[in-house]
């Protein structure tokens, strides 16, 4: 009932709580459907995202079709433990677009922040205020709140290293 909320209220710029890990996931989802070209995630391992659900898959496989980015969807874990050893959907996806899709494991070095967050096209925001719980906002077409953890992703994305990639082993 509360995703049915959100999913009217997030067809409206600025921006709107989430409380729920429901309403977390669904705002996801609908921001991932919403970007165009870009989609640039910081998040502890993935597990609470939805992105390995058969929705989250389809939505990452159009914006890799219709986006012209070389690198469309970029993904920076601290653990990519879950992403290898439950995601084989995301797995398969890799495989497919490896060539538009990276993935990097933060380095342990940085300050993390305490934060997840998912950015679409520079103008889309999702963020969890602490990554162990739900509580966050979603703002749409707020280009200032999703420069600044932008910015944030790109300096952790300079320090991390190279994580799971698509490429088979061809043993």
């Amino acid at each position: 009932m509360a995703s049915d909320i959100l999913v009217k209220t997030m067809n409206d710029a600025g921006e709107h709580p989430i409380d729920s890990w429901s309403e977390y996931r669904t705002a996801v989802l609908e921001t991932i459907a919403r970007a165009g070209s870009t989609l640039r995630i910081f998040d502890p391992d993935l597990s609470q995202t939805g992105l390995e659900s058969i929705a989250g898959v389809d939505l990452l496989g159009a914006l890799l079709q219709r986006s012209v980015q070389a690198e469309a969807i970029r993904i920076l874990v601290r653990d990519p433990a879950f992403l290898e050893r439950d995601c084989p959907r995301l797995m398969a996806l890799l495989t497919r677009f490896g060539h538009r899709i990276a993935i990097r494991i933060a380095s342990e070095s940085l300050a993390m922040p305490e934060s997840a967050f998912l950015i679409a096209d520079g103008a889309h925001l999702v963020i969890r205020f602490h990554h162990e719980r739900p509580r966050g906002k979603c703002c749409i077409e707020d280009g200032h709140a999703a420069s600044e953890r932008d910015a944030q992703f790109e300096t952790l994305w300079e320090s991390a290293r190279t994580g799971p990639g698509g490429a088979p082993i061809g043993l």
